[in-house]
């Protein structure tokens, strides 16, 4: 058997873990939306200036012919990449991993681990 104090030890012991893990998982998560949002800007960035510098050039090629049509043209593919770009990081901030999932499932194991509640 126990003493309350030992009990007690023990109790402080596993939430301390807990509270380790949690903010060893609260850190991993802040670092992965910062290098998600770097990633997502720069490749932003990037294609924007690429998708203008292609729209510029095929105005400048059918500058005397067609060159309202390009530009209608073009402004229907930026809206299309646009929504498609929305429509995936929508998909991508619903398919991401709880906060403190693997927390949560310790400390669930845990609580199984002792028992039933009385």
């Amino acid at each position: 058997m126990l003493s309350p104090t030992s009990l007690l030890a023990t109790l402080l012991g596993l939430l301390q873990t807990r509270l380790e893990l949690a903010a060893t998982e609260v850190e991993e998560q802040a670092a992965r939306i910062l290098r998600m949002v770097f990633w997502a800007v720069l490749g932003l960035l990037a294609a924007a200036l690429g998708l203008l510098l292609a729209i510029f050039w095929l105005i400048v090629a059918f500058w005397e012919d067609h060159r309202l049509l390009v530009i209608g043209l073009a402004t229907g593919l930026c809206l299309v990449i646009g929504l498609g770009s929305a429509l995936v990081v929508r998909a991508g901030l619903r398919s991401r991993p709880g906060l403190l999932a693997g927390t949560i499932e310790e400390l669930q194991r845990d609580r199984d681990a002792l028992g039933p509640p009385p």
